[in-house]
Parts: structure tokens; C-alpha cells; sequence
């Protein structure tokens, strides 16, 4: 009986894996990602003048489409994956450590350069 189950459930796994809906991308993947899109929407907002949304808007999509370009995934499995981590909180609480702490080694790493 317990195989039946077993059997069942893999089944419906595999099944729901098909579903023809994208991977979810791994956290590891994802932080680098996280990382690029939080330093587009900055980089987005520099040199744009305080009253045009409209320009600041456009700058960033174009940033951001750069940051989906370079990690070789689409706008829809960036945010199925974000989706995903928010549905489940302690996979997103690991992922934004994961963002934070490798903002800091870069950030460190960054004051660390000599001057010659």
C-alpha cells in the first residue's frame, strides 16, 4: 500500500513539474540577479531629473531587461521565480541573506582596493 502512494506521488511531481510553466531559479542563481535588478533601480534613478517618472521608468526597464540579458533568463521566469520565493518565506528570508551578505563581501571588497 505504501508503495502505491509512494508510486502516486511521484507521479503527481512529475506531473506538476510539466505543467509548462518555467524552472524556478535557484537561489544561488537568484541572488546575482536580485543583486543586478536592486543596482539597476539605482542606476535607473541617477541623472534623471526629479519630475519625470516617465524617463526614470523607461531607464530602468531598459536596465533591467539588460540584468534578464546577461543571466540568460526571461522577464516572466525572473518574476515567477520572485512569486515563488514570496510565497514560501523562509526560501525568500534565505535568499535576501544570501543578496545582503554578498552586498557586503562586495562592498568590502570594493574599500579594499589600493591606491597606487
Amino acid at each position: 500500500m505504501k508503495n502505491i502512494f509512494f508510486k502516486t506521488g511521484i507521479f503527481l511531481v512529475i506531473f506538476a513539474s510539466c505543467n509548462g510553466k518555467h524552472k524556478i531559479i535557484s537561489i544561488p542563481d537568484m541572488k546575482f540577479i536580485v543583486w543586478d535588478m536592486l543596482n539597476a533601480g539605482q542606476l535607473g534613478k541617477m541623472g534623471v531629473p526629479r519630475d519625470s517618472s516617465a524617463l526614470k521608468l523607461k531607464k530602468s526597464t531598459a536596465l533591467y531587461e539588460q540584468v534578464f540579458s546577461i543571466h540568460h533568463v526571461t522577464k516572466e521566469q525572473f518574476y515567477e521565480s520572485y512569486q515563488f520565493y514570496e510565497e514560501h518565506p523562509s526560501q525568500f528570508r534565505i535568499l535576501f541573506d544570501s543578496v545582503d551578505a554578498y552586498g557586503n563581501r562586495q562592498s568590502a571588497s570594493a574599500t579594499k582596493i589600493p591606491i597606487p
